[in-house]
Formats: C-alpha cells, structure tokens, sequence
C-alpha cells in the first residue's frame, strides 16, 4: 500500500467530497493509480456513486463506502441507533484491504 491521504471535517455539506474528487482527479491525472473511498457515510449513497464513477466503477458501490447507514445521521450517531459500531480499526483494515 502506497501512501494514504485523509479528508476529514466536522459537519455536512462543507466539500469533504468535492475536494476528495478533486485531489483524485489530480492524482490520477499524473499518472498515478489511486482510489478514494468513502468509508463512514449516513443518509443518500450519492457521494459513493460520486466517487465510484470517478474511477470509473473499478470499486463496486459496497467497496467505496462499506458502513453506509440509511439516516441522514452523524455515522457516529447512526451507529449507535442500529447497533452497528465500526471502530476505525474497522476502517484502516477496510483500506488496506482494498
């Protein structure tokens, strides 16, 4: 595994997805085979086919954002309400994975 790069931030809709398409465009345009994936995602699958199709579907939807919950709910939030409680343990050795 080659180098990870990490886009964080506190609250919806401030461009955390955009800027990840971005930066994987920018990537990819030198040349450089890299994949983004979303792993901790809540409410509409919009940003995973956002990501996905930016890579031209070589991760299926369930690789690009595998803790997707249903609510438009904080993961962290959403995890406790459905019993469902990935750790970011869980998350690195998704990424390493993939």
């Amino acid at each position: 595994m080659g180098a990870l790069i990490c886009i964080t931030g506190t609250d919806t809709g401030v461009g955390k997805t955009l800027m990840t398409g971005l930066l994987l465009q920018h990537i990819r345009s030198q040349g450089i085979n890299a994949m983004a994936v979303k792993p901790f995602s809540a409410g509409s699958a919009e940003d995973a086919r956002f990501l996905g199709a930016l890579q031209d579907q070589t991760l299926e939807l369930a690789k690009v954002s595998p803790y997707q919950f249903s609510e438009p709910l904080a993961p962290g939030v959403q995890s406790y309400a459905g019993g469902r409680r990935p750790t970011l343990r869980d998350a690195v050795r998704f990424i390493r994975e993939t």
